[in-house]
């Protein structure tokens, strides 16, 4: 049996290097000026040894943690798998460490994880609330926990954040298909209450009105599962004033879409045409390519961050909210409405039932 591997310790660096402890701990912190021949001698100590430094135990010792939360609702979304990735990397490259957790879009949950990275005396927290979130945020508060909340605003402004222009980017996506000729839009939603979709439904509505057109502009929630969602867009598409144009509304409602209609063998922008909000990375994979609402998912995590160093140094300075534009991407998945809207799409009634 091998023996264990010995960690490399911060002496070890200092012998290696024929240094002080202190010298070392200089030339990693960049705490105090040390000559350019001994930091040279340190960092090659450092890569000869393959020497990590703690920089949670280092953060406590001198009463800062460097130790970030980040709870996202889940890693379904491209934006939050994309915003999960690309703090990872900014942290590192500031010389924080990350402490990640999901909240499943349950707000007990939420809170419990929420607790439980508290107790780790973190430096800061990147936090993309349920639904529900009052709890969540009033414990928060409590801690006096520097925080900057993404995506999803609050009803009172009391953090930092950084938003989408949701209205926007729901009348960018109804004016596109009024100017190809649809009429008949159907935008398919998980979480009704969200205050991103609840923007999102009221700039539907209200952009469909607004267009002087006889207009239906329907809401569907996506159901339970797969199976209950593809039921529920069959029954839709078989009616005779049938929509002509499908909007989901995340990732996973995308995804469920794509599959519900090639199982119906729909083609689209043949049957209907469709968009998603996000980017997932098989939007353009699927063919004709799937539309999309890009989310400036890289500007969103730069900002964040800054957001949340300032608020580190400056724990008093009254909150701030910045909101960024989201862009469609217009692809082959949306065509032009040659008809009325008004034929039935032929679905047989055994693959409505079997799906």
């Amino acid at each position: 049996m091998a023996a264990p591997e010995t960690k490399v310790t911060i002496l070890d660096v200092a012998r290696h290097a024929g240094v002080s402890v202190g010298t070392v701990s200089y030339v990693l912190n960049g705490t105090k000026n040390v000559s350019e021949a001994r930091r040279r001698l340190v960092l090659a100590a450092v890569s000869e040894l393959n020497y990590v430094p703690n920089r949670l135990a280092q953060g406590l010792r001198r009463g800062q943690s460097r130790l970030v939360g980040v709870c996202l609702p889940n890693m379904a979304s491209a934006l939050f798998a994309g915003l999960a990735d690309l703090l990872e990397g900014i942290a590192a490259r500031s010389g924080f460490e990350v402490v990640q957790v999901l909240s499943q879009q349950d707000p007990e949950l939420e809170y419990r994880r929420l607790s439980a990275l508290l107790a780790h005396r973190l430096a800061g927290l990147l936090l993309v609330p349920s639904a529900r979130s009052g709890a969540s945020l009033d414990l928060v508060m409590r801690e006096g926990l520097p925080t900057v909340i993404l995506d999803r605003t609050p009803t009172q402004q009391r953090f930092d954040e950084i938003i989408i222009d949701n209205r926007a980017a729901m009348q960018d996506a109804v004016a596109r298909f009024v100017a190809l000729g649809h009429r008949r839009l159907l935008f398919i939603v998980s979480y009704p209450h969200l205050i991103t979709t609840r923007q999102r439904i009221e700039a539907f509505r209200h952009t469909a009105r607004a267009s002087g057109l006889r207009m239906s502009a329907e809401v569907m929630q996506r159901g339970d599962d797969a199976a209950d969602f593809a039921a529920r867009l069959a029954a839709q598409l078989c009616r005779p004033d049938r929509p002509t144009g499908l909007i989901a509304s995340n990732t996973r409602v995308g995804l469920w879409m794509i599959r519900a209609l090639q199982a119906l063998g729909l083609a689209w922008p043949r049957d209907v045409s469709l968009l998603a909000f996000e980017h997932p990375d098989w939007a353009d994979i699927v063919q004709p390519p799937l539309s999309v609402i890009e989310h400036p998912t890289a500007e969103m995590a730069t900002l964040a961050w800054e957001m949340l160093a300032r608020r580190m140094r400056e724990p008093a300075a009254p909150p701030r909210r910045i909101e960024l534009q989201a862009t469609l991407v217009q692809r082959a998945s949306m065509g032009c409405c040659a008809a009325d809207g008004h034929e039935t799409i032929p679905i047989p009634h055994a693959e409505v039932e079997a799906t």
